[in-house]
């Protein structure tokens, strides 16, 4: 290179030392040569269990280079190069992909002694315009780099760079991400013989004042070997070798570690090997009917100045309940929890991101409710953040790891059921809680990604991080039952192994993304078939026998990520814009996550006192606050919204009149605001006769209108005919038992995460008379923004397929992955491309992707399967499916 280069030249160097040929998944790739020089090149990669497969082959003829490449999506992407057209120096670039018509683009390069242009134009009617170009010598340039989308006249990237060249170093300093980040970056080069350079890049985020730094360098043990390692501030070390076995034929084994959470496994991609600890099923036949347990108490140790003096304390004080001069208790069943006050406060979710063991569990009640319903002569509920245990604090959030003792079953969760988990739960130890889920049909067959957790799945943690306003508590809890065959001393052995995996430090993650990209995302079902199922819901609504009033269907959307997601990562993410909801995560052994962010609470009760929630109805956030207001308005003033909300409320408040004295509702109709959707809302109280009454208050409040329909039965009845997925505990109660307070939110707004890179998402629409089966649809990709906007598009073109899947069909949006000529993409290329939902409607933009009639073969591959029902809403079969992320909500 004579001149300063194009502007991806600018810290290219240091990016290609530190993470070019870094991969997480298996990928094998083969050249050969043609007698004629065309080259043919052949790769495989497999994601989890996922396998993609690419042929590329290459013609060159003088000045002219072809190269034709067909993917596993059904894709076939052309690029055309012409060197040196009409004058030195200028290259022709035409490159598409067919079938998607809007992929065609031309670009331009232009190299000169003391410049280097590129630009590019899309084949659209409203392309987006990309221009960028790199001033002065070999020693010294400065470049910009800026996109204009045409059909909004807004500029989608503008980036600038600086770069020094010195002999065998080169220093650069970029500002990317249309000004928030600024990139400082340095390569060395120290041996040319051994191949050997050492390279440093240095990120400052201007948005969230974070800083990146890694380091990283290369050295070839022969020709044909190069061995590659780096780390970053964040504590992973990744390395690499690369072995070339004949001419531009390479295999390449990488891998990657979490320095900082060293008692992990090392991993491949993101998922780590989690440890799983035993312990009792206190939901065996008969345990209901044996009353509370023997024992029951809490245990108070000194106070400690950190977690890891914690830990310490813990450890001893199990040690000491079986030495030789602690006799095991006469009784044949107890609970105890051991807790020791920290005098710090201590985030409870990089507390549990430090932790291994499985089960694991986090619940964060959300802020108080302004404007409260109080019954007279009583206090408001509250919001089930007390502690009630001499803590002046409120109780903020609560992690756990291993289970004390569990409660699963495959039938439905009955009253049996409740006082078999009650009975470990006194009244006097408020923070003994039982925290878990139960399925939103438990009469429907579970598919493959639910089974482990049965009808209902609840824990008592083991060990358990409670975090409070100003300080934290590490706590143990130990439960025992001779008649459930778990003693005394099984209870303290495991509880020993379990805090001997417990981690003395917390791990901080990246708070506002996931660092993944999507490879590709379809939906079950498709907007056809929605519109359909729709249609039949209205017909029967409008019918003349009536007996429908109101039903929710719900959409299934599987992503593929290129790496698997960490789910207390997707959790810290979600707590960031989370006040106002509850966030949760219950994990059973071996099994995915249920993560969650749901703003509607299904019940709290302290005592006596109950209060519940109404919430229906959903608009989008304004851009300004006229904007806001004015959605808003149109929300409260909507015939159909008003008829789904009415709804909702008063089959909430009937309810509760059946099983309470009285019953209060205030206000009966308001906004309720999200960071991201709002809702018509409106709160209840009530007061129970006895405390007794807690299950039917759950068994009569669950499911709501909200995530059902009215008449209940008959809502029940049409889902299960015509949705072809397993909600599984989506849209179910999630949220804890105690001894005096329990509290319950509706699990929505909620994913489920696996050890494989495919996300199951979940969001559903109330189909009352009057609805649009089109706006609809947007109101589900409206709900599901909020997981999808942590995720980021591996390239800007996206196109949706229809593929069929045990007779029905699935939308599925394929990620195109360009081609380029060069490998030249600047940091700025890769962070700029912007996260694209689909259909975003009412007061957020809106982006559609290409629709074409094309087939696929059956895209459900993965590590775990989901279940599509045929006819009549029995489960038929289990496609091979894959995890992803549930829906957003209603």
């Amino acid at each position: 290179m004579v001149g300063p280069g194009l502007y991806t030249e600018i810290g290219k160097k240091t990016k290609d030392l530190l993470y070019k040929d870094y991969q997480t998944d298996h990928k094998f790739t083969l050249t050969t040569y043609t007698s004629n020089g065309v080259a043919v090149t052949a790769s495989s990669t497999k994601k989890a269990d996922l396998i993609f497969g690419e042929i590329q082959s290459q013609i060159k003829n003088k000045n002219i280079t072809v190269d034709v490449k067909a993917n596993s999506e059904s894709n076939i992407i052309t690029t055309v190069t012409v060197d040196e057209i009409a004058t030195p120096g200028l290259k022709t670039i035409l490159s598409f992909a067919v079938p998607d018509q809007r992929s065609g683009k031309v670009e331009l390069q232009y190299l000169h002694d003391y410049a280097g242009v590129n630009a590019s134009i899309g084949l659209t009617a409203n392309p987006v315009v990309n221009l960028s170009a790199a001033f002065g010598t070999k020693a010294l340039a400065v470049g910009a780099d800026v996109s204009l989308d045409t059909a909004t006249g807004n500029l989608t990237k503008y980036n600038a760079g600086l770069r020094f060249t010195h002999e065998d170093l080169i220093a650069s300093l970029t500002l990317n991400n249309r000004g928030d980040s600024l990139t400082g970056a340095y390569y060395h080069k120290v041996s040319e013989l051994s191949n050997t350079a050492v390279g440093a890049e240095l990120t400052h985020s201007f948005s969230t004042n974070e800083n990146t730094l890694t380091f990283g360098g290369q050295h070839a043990l022969d020709p044909l070997t190069v061995l590659k390692a780096r780390i970053n501030n964040s504590g992973k070390a990744s390395a690499l070798i690369r072995h070339e076995w004949s001419p531009k034929s390479l295999v390449t084994i990488s891998a990657e570690v979490d320095t900082k959470t060293i008692e992990k496994s090392s991993k491949v991609g993101r998922w780590a090997r989690l440890s799983c600890s035993l312990s009792m099923n206190g939901c065996a036949p008969g345990a209901g009917d044996r009353g509370a347990v023997c024992v029951r108490e809490a245990r108070e140790l000194p106070a400690a100045p950190a977690p890891h003096d914690a830990v310490g304390q813990l450890r001893a004080a199990v040690d000491a309940l079986i030495g030789s001069e602690a006799p095991p208790p006469a009784a044949p069943s107890g609970i105890i929890r051991i807790e020791v006050p920290i005098r710090q406060r201590v985030d409870a979710i990089e507390w549990l991101h430090a932790q291994t063991a499985l089960p694991r569990c986090f619940f964060s009640a959300r802020a108080p409710l302004p404007d409260a319903p109080a019954l007279a002569g009583t206090s408001s509920c509250g919001n089930g953040n007390g502690n009630g245990n001499g803590h002046r604090q409120q109780l903020v959030s609560v992690a756990g790891v291993g289970s004390a003792v569990f409660f699963r079953g495959t039938e439905p969760f009955s009253l049996a059921d409740w006082r078999a988990i009650k009975r470990f739960l006194p009244r006097d130890c408020p923070l003994i809680r039982a925290y878990g889920a139960i399925r939103f049909d438990a009469m429907s067959d579970a598919s493959v990604e639910w089974e482990d957790y049965g009808s209902f799945y609840f824990i008592v943690p083991q060990v358990e991080f409670n975090e409070l306003e100003e300080s934290s508590v590490l706590a143990t809890t130990i439960a025992w039952d001779d008649s459930l065959s778990w003693t005394w001393q099984n209870a303290v052995e495991e509880l020993q192994s379990t805090l001997r995996k417990i981690s003395t430090c917390s791990v901080q993650g990246n708070k506002t993304s996931l660092q993944t990209a999507i490879v590709s995302l379809n939906h079950v079902p498709t907007k056809a078939s929605w519109d359909l199922a729709v249609t039949k819901a209205l017909q029967m609504i409008k019918g003349r026998q009536r007996e429908l009033v109101k039903v929710v269907l719900a959409r299934c959307s599987r992503y593929i990520t290129d790496t698997c997601i960490d789910p207390v990562e997707l959790l810290a993410c979600l707590k960031v814009e989370g006040q106002n909801a509850y966030q949760f995560c219950i994990q059973p052994p071996d099994a995915p996550a249920f993560v969650g962010n749901s703003p509607e609470q299904l019940f709290h009760r302290k005592h006596l006192n109950i209060s519940s929630e109404a919430l229906a109805g959903t608009r989008a956030r304004g851009k300004t606050r006229a904007d806001d207001f004015q959605i808003g308005q149109d929300l409260l003033l909507s015939t159909k919204e008003d008829i789904e909300f009415t709804i909702v409320r008063d089959s909430i408040k009937n309810k509760l009149e059946m099983i309470c004295d009285e019953v209060v509702v205030h206000p009966s109709k308001a906004l309720r605001k999200l960071p991201r959707v709002q809702h018509l809302s409106a709160r209840l109280a009530a007061r129970i006769r006895n405390e007794d009454d807690e299950f039917e208050i759950l068994n009569t409040l669950h499911p709501s209108p909200a995530v059902c329909g009215l008449p209940t039965e008959e809502a029940r009845r049409f889902i299960r005919d015509h949705e072809i997925f397993d909600r599984g505990m989506y849209a179910g109660p999630v949220g804890w038992f105690g001894g005096a307070e329990s509290e319950f939110a509706v699990g929505i707004r909620s994913a489920l995460l696996g050890k494989g890179h495919s996300t199951l998402v979940y969001a559903g629409a109330g189909i009352v008379e009057g609805t649009n089966p089109s706006f609809e649809w947007d109101e589900l990709d409206l709900k599901a923004s909020q997981f999808a906007k942590l995720l980021r598009y591996q390239e800007q073109h996206i196109r949706y397929q229809e593929a069929e899947n045990l007779g029905t069909g699935q939308a599925t949006i394929v990620i195109e992955q360009q081609q380029q000529q060069h490998e030249e993409v600047s940091d700025g290329d890769k962070r700029d491309q912007p996260g694209v939902v689909p259909g975003q409607v009412r007061g957020e933009g809106r982006v559609d992707g290409e629709h074409s009639e094309s087939r696929q073969p059956e895209p459900w591959r993965g590590a775990i399967a989901m279940s599509c029902k045929g006819g009549g809403g029995r489960s038929t079969a289990s496609s091979p499916g894959v995890l992803g992320f549930l829906g957003h909500g209603w």
